[in-house]
C-alpha cells in the first residue's frame, strides 16, 4: 500500500547530473503533485490541493506533467504537447499519455533529470522495496484466470499453440478475463478515462501472456520490424528499417521468456529443453527463429524471430526501395528467362533470400521448379513448383536429412530447375554437378563478402564434400556459374545490389578465374556504372538476343 511509504523526487542536471535539488517527501494525502519547469530549468512541484487553492505560477513557467497516487498505483501523466517534452526510457510522451511506475523510476523533461524514490516508513523495513504495481495487479489476474481453466481447457491452448483455433474457448477466456480485471480494479481510485486504459491494458498484455507470445506479441504483429532480437528477459532489440533499436519491452521472468520460446517450437513440432538447449526452426508464417537456452546461453534465454514479410516482394518493390536499378533488373529477367545458371553472393542478413524469390518469379510457368531449402522461406508464384526442406535429427540423433540428400533426390524429380536456398557446406558439388547437367537456369545463394569472393568460398565448399583435386573443381565452376549477383548491406541498414559480374571462365593455364564487372556500385554515393560492351559481349556468347529496345533498357545512358 502506498500508505505505508515514502515518496521522494530527486532532481538533477542532465549534463553533467549534477544535483539541482531535493524535494521533501511527499503528503500522501494530497494524491496528486504538479510538476512545472521553466526556460531557466527552474523546477516547482505542487500539491494538487496547493494548485487549487491559489493562483497558477507566473507564465514563465509550464505545467509539465501530474504524479498521481492512488491506494494501488502510481502513475505519471504527460499535460504538453509541444513546450515541455518529457521522455521515458528515451521514448517520447504524448499529452494525457499515462505511465505506471514503482518503486524507482527515471524520467527526463527536457534537459533535467528526474529520479522518483519510494521507500516504507518503517525502519525494520527500509531496505525492501515495492514491487511494480502493475505487475503485481496482472500477476495476480493471470493467475485467477489459470486457476478457474480447468485442464481440459489448458490442454485446448496448448493446441492452438500449435495454430489450431476454438473460438469458443477463445470467447470464454476474454469474458471471464474481462469479469476478473473488472472486480480487481473495482476499488481503484482513478478517474473514468485512466481506468478504462488501465483495463484495456491489463487484458491486451494478460490474453498476449495466455493465447500469444508474452510482451513480444506487438513487436510481432508490427509489419515495420523485420527482426526481434530477445537477449535475456531485459533487453529485446528490433530492427526496423535496417537499424536496430532497443525497445522498452521487458518479461517479467525467464519462466516467462522460456514459455514463450516452448510455444513458439511446438508450433512446428519441435522441441527445447537442457538437454536439447539450441533450436532453429521457421514458423507457421514463414517466420525463422532461433532459441538458445542456459547453460549454454550465460545470459539467460535467447530468442532471435526473423519475420517473413506478409506482402511478397516484388521487383518494382525492390526498384521503389532503389536497391535494384531498373536496368538490372531488366538484365537479370533476360538471364533468368534465357535459362542461364545465376548465383546470389551477400553477407548475413544482406537481402539474399528476398533476392532470389525475385528472381524466382521471372521463371516462365511452364517448368518444373524444384526448392530445397534449411527452412523454407521462398514463396514462389509459379504453378508447377515442388517444395523440399532440410529435417534434423531427433533426440536419438536419427531422421536427419540434409541439403546434400535433397539435391541428389531433386535430380530424380525430372526438375527443369533446382533452386536451393542457401548452399552452406558439401551439398555445392551437387549442385555444380546439377547445373553442368541439363538443369540450366538453376539458383542457390552463397554467404560471401564479394563476387569475387564467392568463386573461393565455392572452392572450399566443394572441398569440404569430395576429394577433387582443384583444378578439375575450378572447371566444375567455370563451366556451370554464368552470372554472380552480389547484395549488400550498408553501414545505413540499406540492402542494395551492389555487383552483377559475368564469370568468363579460366585462362589459358585453367589455375586463375576470368571475371568482368557488368554492373557495379561504386564511391561514397554507391553511384552505379555499367560495361555496356561487355554486356553486349556475354549477350552474344551465351545466345541471348537483344534488340534495340532491349539495349535502350539495359543502358544508363
Amino acid at each position: 500500500m502506498l500508505e505505508n511509504c515514502i515518496i521522494k523526487l530527486d532532481i538533477f542536471e542532465k549534463a553533467s547530473l549534477k544535483q539541482k535539488q531535493i524535494s521533501s517527501s511527499f503528503n500522501l494525502t494530497d494524491r496528486a503533485y504538479y510538476i512545472y519547469i521553466n526556460d531557466d530549468e527552474k523546477v516547482n512541484v505542487k500539491s494538487f490541493l496547493e494548485h487549487d487553492k491559489s493562483n497558477e505560477l507566473d507564465n514563465r513557467y509550464h505545467k509539465a506533467c501530474l504524479l498521481s497516487f492512488t491506494d494501488e498505483l502510481m502513475f505519471l501523466q504527460c499535460l504538453e504537447d509541444s513546450s515541455c517534452k518529457v521522455f521515458v526510457d528515451k521514448k517520447k510522451l504524448n499529452k494525457n499519455q499515462i505511465i505506471y511506475i514503482g518503486d524507482y523510476f527515471e524520467f527526463y523533461i527536457d534537459r533535467i533529470k528526474f529520479i522518483l524514490n519510494v521507500s516504507y516508513k518503517l525502519e525494520e523495513v527500509t531496505h525492501q522495496k515495492i514491487k511494480n504495481s502493475f505487475s503485481d495487479l496482472k500477476s495476480s489476474i493471470y493467475q485467477k484466470l489459470l486457476a478457474d481453466l480447468n485442464l481440459d481447457q489448458l490442454d485446448v491452448i496448448d493446441t492452438m499453440s500449435r495454430g489450431i483455433t476454438n473460438l469458443d474457448l477463445v470467447n470464454k477466456i476474454k469474458l471471464n478475463l474481462k469479469k476478473l480485471i473488472n472486480e480487481s480494479t473495482e476499488n481503484i481510485s482513478l478517474l473514468d478515462h485512466e481506468k478504462e486504459e488501465l483495463k484495456i491494458k491489463l487484458e491486451n498484455t494478460i490474453l498476449d501472456d495466455v493465447l500469444g507470445m508474452g510482451p513480444i506479441e506487438p513487436l510481432l504483429k508490427d509489419d515495420s520490424i523485420s527482426e526481434v532480437m530477445v537477449n535475456g528477459t531485459d533487453q529485446i532489440f528490433i530492427e526496423k528499417s535496417g537499424n536496430l533499436t532497443l525497445t522498452d519491452v521487458k518479461f517479467d521472468s525467464e519462466l516467462q521468456l522460456t514459455t514463450v520460446i516452448q510455444r513458439m517450437v511446438s508450433r512446428v513440432g519441435r522441441r527445447i529443453d537442457k538437454s536439447s538447449p539450441i533450436v532453429d526452426a521457421r514458423l507457421l508464417d514463414g517466420s525463422r527463429i532461433n532459441a538458445v537456452l542456459p547453460p549454454i546461453s550465460i545470459r539467460g534465454p535467447l530468442l532471435t524471430i526473423r519475420k517473413f514479410p506478409k506482402k511478397r516482394i516484388s521487383i518494382d518493390d525492390l526498384i521503389n526501395y532503389k536497391s535494384i536499378s531498373t536496368q538490372e533488373s531488366w538484365f537479370l529477367k533476360r538471364v533468368v528467362e534465357s535459362r542461364k545458371n545465376l548465383v546470389l553472393s551477400g553477407g548475413t542478413s544482406s537481402g539474399k533470400t528476398t533476392l532470389l524469390n525475385v528472381l524466382s518469379s521471372f521463371i516462365p510457368d511452364r517448368e518444373r521448379i524444384v526448392t530445397i531449402e534449411d527452412s523454407a522461406e521462398l514463396q514462389l508464384k509459379q504453378t508447377h513448383v515442388v517444395p523440399l526442406e532440410c529435417r534434423v535429427s531427433n533426440t536419438e540423433g536419427r531422421g536427419s536429412v540434409k541439403i546434400r540428400d535433397l539435391v541428389k533426390n531433386s535430380l530424380r524429380m525430372r526438375p527443369d530447375r533446382i533452386i536451393v536456398g542457401e548452399c552452406r557446406g558439401e551439398e555445392a558439388i551437387d549442385m555444380l554437378q546439377a547445373m553442368n547437367t541439363g538443369h540450366d537456369g538453376s539458383m542457390t545463394s552463397v554467404h560471401a563478402n564479394s563476387a569475387h569472393e564467392l568463386l573461393f568460398r565455392l572452392e572450399t565448399m566443394v572441398l569440404m564434400g569430395s576429394s577433387l583435386p582443384l583444378f578439375a573443381i575450378r572447371q566444375q565452376i567455370s563451366t556451370a556459374v554464368k552470372i554472380i549477383v552480389y547484395q549488400k548491406k550498408n553501414s545505413n541498414g540499406k540492402r542494395m545490389v551492389s555487383e552483377i559480374c559475368w564469370l568468363k571462365g579460366l585462362d589459358s593455364t585453367g589455375t586463375n578465374y576470368i571475371t568482368c564487372d557488368l554492373f557495379q556500385r561504386t564511391g561514397l554515393n554507391y553511384e552505379l556504372i555499367q560495361d555496356i560492351d561487355s554486356i553486349k559481349e556475354f549477350c552474344d556468347k551465351e545466345e541471348i538476343y537483344l534488340d534495340d529496345m532491349d539495349i535502350s533498357k539495359i543502358s544508363l545512358t
